[in-house]
């Protein structure tokens, strides 16, 4: 049961986390026009965006507008080259001959957010991990370590026990006799 409710909240994290880089990716080409009471107003249309949609040659020279290498600041005309090209016809993209270009900014990109986009790693029951040493307790709640431990173990996570002071329960796999209750801080995944 907690399994699933750990793999749940992971899972919607890392939604949450999808719209906020689309969002933030969205941010410099999408500006919402200032809507009063009474008065109907479109979408302001700059002199580069046509009502009527993008050909192919526009999306062409949009894609080569792109600086080379691409930064962060650059993820605005980066994702509007990619919605113009999608917006085209099919029999159209097939004339867009620089494609390349805006496929390797887009993994540019990509590599400049993975640090701060890390794939969500959930440590939970069945997880090994490394026990960096220190306090081992009789119980998640225990006030006194039951036994100190000297240098790393390798462990297995058997139990967990949410919102106490020491969370996991470890089982040592190496040998060095961990087994107990240790605080979030003294584990790491292997």
């Amino acid at each position: 049961m907690m399994k699933q409710h750990i793999l749940c909240l992971a899972a919607g994290l890392l939604a949450l986390a999808l719209v906020v880089i689309g969002l933030r990716a969205l941010d410099d080409t999408v500006k919402m026009p200032l809507i009063t009471k009474g008065q109907e107003t479109a979408l302001p249309v700059g002199p580069d965006l046509p009502q009527e949609g993008y050909t192919a040659e526009q999306v062409q020279a949009m894609i080569a507008a792109l600086p080379d290498p691409v930064t962060e600041a650059d993820a605005g005309a980066v994702a509007a080259a990619r919605v113009a090209y999608q917006a085209l016809p099919a029999e159209q993209r097939t004339a867009v001959g620089n494609l390349t270009v805006l496929e390797q900014a887009e993994k540019t990109l990509e590599a400049l957010r993975q640090p701060a986009d890390q794939p969500l790693v959930v440590l939970g029951v069945g997880s090994e991990v490394t026990f960096n040493g220190g306090a081992v307790y009789g119980s998640s709640r225990a006030e006194e370590p039951a036994r100190l431990f000297e240098g790393e173990s390798s462990c297995r996570v058997t139990y967990y026990a949410e919102g106490t002071a020491h969370p996991f329960h470890l089982v040592s796999e190496d040998g060095a006799g961990v087994y107990g209750w240790v605080d979030a801080a003294a584990v790491r995944i292997k």
